[in-house]
């Protein structure tokens, strides 16, 4: 008896210790219910840890792998959040509420393509929650989506989620639509939330700005500048918009901030400059406005304010030169010919000074001062005539047309062989000749022999022996644009303009085509207008006026200049290829191809009209005629990457990557630096299915700037 006891005493201990290692159905849905409850407590630890329990004992509810994400989601563990999800995934778990979290996690993981994805899943399986609608806003805005942004915190507003934050985001929404009025009511409301949000009143800051509010904007940066901030774009906008107000001491002291940081900003000095002019301190107002114009600034009212307060500092050559670029610009007021001409009058330019305080007191200038000089200037002018008809000398005096005509009919050059004629000047001057008209002739020779350095020194001894002459500065002008110093070019032709006081109108012209050089349309058309106006309407000149308006993107007009161009007897590749750009940028692909096929006719080899027909015919899905072109661009200019990239594309959309993958190569070869090459030629890659060499070439394309290339390789190259 006592040792079958014994046996089934062994026989129940032995299944107890079994029956505690596989806990039973109801012990293991005790503990689910437990873990829920843990998880709905926020004891986020304990509850990932009975979930893990749950896992390990082989529960058969996969919903599991969702809750203890959910759990890690709420202790910041996204990787193992992510992890879990996708268990649940592969278990084949369907949830709103899986979806839901899965697209917090990416947004945590910055996989913001991923999180809309699964945000949209969420919303769509009946996910309707503030934070689902205010996180998928979040992940929209940051895809660049604005409009879809506001519709979903539209919906978490409307869902009852009335954060500041949320207001703040949709705010910023709205700004980058430029509904800055719909996003300043928004910044309002976030900081009605949350007075003092540094984010909110940043953005209304800004937004006040755009819709020049400018004494709000004024409010919001100074405050955040009072709470510590210290930005240099605050301070500069604080100082703009105290300028608009007119409050220039308080736009000088926020500016001067800036400039104390170094920073170089052209707009900064041309706003403290104004501001200082307008306070009277012009030594400052110089300083500032000259280093703005230094820097490119082209401003009506910087030349104006900076000639009149060079004039006050006694600089009365740079004053006069300041007022030219006014006047240029278009100012036409009676302050800009009255200063002008006292600068004149003290530069001892008689003329001119004559001429522009005569203007100004035309455009009601009651100056006393002026009136001086005005009856000093006549009184001078009838004293120096009498003195000049005595001694015989009164027909070379000053720039008159007489002289200008004359002097051009003398001083062609008709001879072929520049080289003896400059010998020939070369032993006048040996012998003792000194004539200013020598150095011109000879000045003359070497600008058609294209020694323009040679060419500018004799042209500046014939300007320092005889300073108003006009000729000696319009061809040292021409000499300038010969070496592409279009600024020294443009003080000789204005020089010019102001001497000859517009007889010589082809001035225009010159003036125009530098300023088309430097790619300054707006005078370069305004010149080429003047010469128009002047009567002269050649082919020439209207089809340099419509190229200006193409690049002013006034298209209508372009086309008027190029047609009367075309009927005045123009017919180069700039007229046809001008004109096809129109009909590009009309959107009217058929036109310019046969615009470009008229620039190609006349210049087979023209690889910029080869280019571009290659771009239209692509337009139009005619890859292989593309092809054709870019073919002729290479054949003419092997060293053309973008024609091999374009070709490659070609090639591609007719599905022969192998083929497209040796452009590339190409084009890397020419530009090794440029990412969208290397992103093509990865993308070609894994078209044929080399996933190695794919993902190098994205990794590439990412090391020289395409951060968008790392979709790529997250999403294939792990």
């Amino acid at each position: 008896m006592s040792v079958k006891f014994l046996v089934v005493g062994l026989f129940l201990l032995i299944y107890t210790a079994q029956a505690q290692a596989q806990p039973n159905d109801s012990v293991l849905q005790d503990q689910w219910e437990s873990a829920l409850e843990q998880l709905k407590s926020g004891n986020y630890r304990q509850a990932e840890i009975q979930f893990t329990q749950l896992i390990n004992s082989g529960y058969a509810n996969k919903e599991v792998y969702v809750k203890r994400g959910i759990a890690y989601y709420n202790l910041k563990d996204y990787q193992k959040a992510d992890s879990d999800f996708n268990a649940a995934i592969k278990s084949r778990v369907s949830t709103a509420e899986l979806f839901e979290y899965r697209g917090y996690t990416k947004y945590k993981l910055d996989d913001y393509q991923r999180a809309v994805v699964e945000l949209e899943k969420a919303v769509a399986m009946g996910a309707n929650s503030s934070e689902t609608f205010a996180s998928l806003g979040n992940a929209k805005f940051i895809t660049e989506n604005y409009r879809d942004a506001i519709v979903n915190y539209d919906k978490a507003i409307a869902s009852g989620k009335t954060d500041a934050v949320l207001f703040n985001n949709r705010g910023k929404a709205k700004c980058y639509l430029e509904d800055f009025e719909g996003a300043i009511l928004d910044f309002d409301k976030a900081l009605s939330l949350k007075p003092g949000n540094v984010s909110a009143s940043e953005n209304r800051a800004n937004a006040r700005y755009q819709v020049q509010d400018w004494q709000g904007s004024i409010d919001d940066y100074e405050s955040l500048l009072r709470r510590g901030r210290a930005d240099v774009e605050f301070y500069q906008k604080v100082g703009t918009a105290k300028y608009v107000l007119k409050d220039y001491k308080g736009a000088i002291e926020a500016l001067e901030n800036v400039v104390q940081k170094s920073i170089k900003d052209k707009e900064v000095f041309k706003v403290l400059g104004l501001s200082y002019a307008h306070q009277g301190n012009c030594a400052e107002a110089s300083r500032s406005l000259s280093a703005a114009v230094s820097m490119g600034i082209q401003d009506k009212d910087v030349y104006v304010q900076l000639g009149m307060c060079q004039l006050n500092n006694k600089e009365y050559g740079n004053s006069i030169e300041s007022l030219d670029q006014a006047i240029a610009a278009g100012i036409r007021s009676k302050e800009v010919f009255l200063y002008r001409g006292k600068a004149e009058f003290m530069q001892m330019d008689y003329d001119n000074a004559l001429r522009d305080l005569e203007k100004a007191v035309s455009l009601g200038s009651n100056d006393a001062e002026a009136d001086k000089y005005i009856r000093d200037i006549k009184f001078m002018k009838n004293d120096s005539g009498n003195a000049q008809i005595k001694s015989g000398v009164a027909v070379a005096a000053g720039t008159s047309d007489v002289v200008l005509s004359d002097s051009r009919s003398k001083l062609k050059i008709e001879s072929p062989d520049m080289v003896s004629t400059i010998a020939d000047y070369d032993k006048a001057i040996a012998l003792g000749a000194d004539d200013e008209m020598i150095y011109y002739n000879r000045g003359m020779a070497y600008l058609k022999q294209e020694d323009y350095p040679m060419a500018i020194a004799d042209f500046q001894i014939v300007i320092d022996k005889k300073p108003g002459y006009a000729m000696a500065y319009e061809s040292r002008g021409q000499a300038y644009f010969g070496l592409k110093k279009y600024d020294e070019a443009i003080r000789d032709f204005v020089e010019v303009e102001k001497l000859t006081q517009g007889r010589d109108t082809e001035i225009y012209r010159l003036l125009g085509n530098t300023y088309y050089a430097m790619e300054k349309f707006a005078l370069a058309g305004g010149y080429y207008d003047k010469l128009i106006a002047a009567g002269v309407k050649d082919s020439d000149v209207l089809l340099k006026r419509g190229l200006v308006h193409l690049e002013e993107k006034h298209y209508q007009a372009a086309l008027r200049d190029f047609d009367n161009a075309e009927m005045a007897g123009e017919k180069n590749v700039s007229l046809f290829f001008g004109r096809s750009r129109v009909y590009i940028e009309q959107g009217d692909t058929k036109l310019a191809i046969v615009e470009l096929n008229k620039a190609i006719d006349l210049d087979p080899r023209n690889v910029d009209a080869h280019f571009n027909r290659g771009l239209v015919k692509e337009t139009l899905e005619d890859f292989e005629g593309a092809m054709l072109d870019y073919n002729k661009v290479i054949q003419f200019s092997p060293d053309d990457a973008e024609a091999y990239y374009n070709r490659a594309t070609c090639k591609s959309r007719l599905d022969d990557y192998g083929a497209g993958l040796s452009d590339m190569d190409e084009a890397i070869r020419v530009d090794p630096k440029n990412a969208s090459f290397y992103k093509q030629r990865g993308n070609f890659y894994y078209r044929l299915d080399n996933k190695d060499k794919a993902c190098f070439d994205w990794r590439r394309a990412v090391e020289f700037g395409d951060a968008k290339a790392r979709f790529q390789i997250d999403q294939y190259c792990r």
